[in-house]
């Protein structure tokens, strides 16, 4: 065998090795549920916190009922329910969520789908349009308990939201929060 097509050979093989060892140690992000489909909800274990150029939203109260349609899935939808919000410092703000939801992936990037009309937060003299965008990787979860009593919490940490503040559109919108998600008949979920 001349000697440049062994080095290549010895080379190639190498190279190959490295792909199987890289492939193998590498997985991607997946949720895991002891059943499917299943119904997933959440609270807010810290205030949800939406900074826009007019102010500060924060809620009190926030919720969600998502679903997970397999076993194991690389993301999951969600609605949200947000109350006693306080907007721009008026009180009790409406947050109206006008059928939006929330696709996660379990790699933390989250899309925000709006199939008609988007988010809107109306204060008075001014309202703020959330609508449909994708916002990269400012999502993580942290799975907690152990078998059969395993959650998940996501933790919010968003940047870059484009938002209509006012008449004016914004790319500068940052949306903060944790949730303490399990599945609503009791079966565990985790990542």
């Amino acid at each position: 065998m001349p000697r440049t097509h062994k080095k290549l050979t010895v080379l190639f093989g190498a190279t190959l090795l490295a792909c199987v060892v890289l492939s193998s140690g590498a997985s991607a992000a997946e949720f895991h549920s002891s059943v499917a489909p299943v119904t997933i909800s959440g609270s807010q274990s810290t205030s949800m916190v939406l900074t826009t150029d007019s102010g500060t939203v924060i809620c009190k109260s926030v919720t969600f009922t998502g679903s997970l349609t397999a076993k194991t899935s690389t993301e999951f939808s969600s609605v949200f329910t947000l109350k006693e919000c306080t907007a721009f410092g008026f009180i009790n703000v409406p947050v109206d969520w006008n059928g939006c939801e929330f696709k996660w992936t379990a790699s933390g990037a989250a899309h925000i789908v709006c199939k008609s009309k988007p988010i809107e937060l109306t204060a008075p003299g001014c309202t703020t349009f959330i609508g449909g965008q994708s916002l990269p990787g400012g999502a993580t979860f942290t799975t907690s308990g152990s078998a059969p009593n395993r959650h998940i919490t996501e933790h919010w940490n968003f940047s870059g939201l484009s938002y209509i503040d006012c008449g004016k559109n914004h790319t500068n919108g940052t949306w903060k929060g944790s949730f303490t998600t399990k599945t609503s008949s009791g079966e565990h979920w985790w990542q």
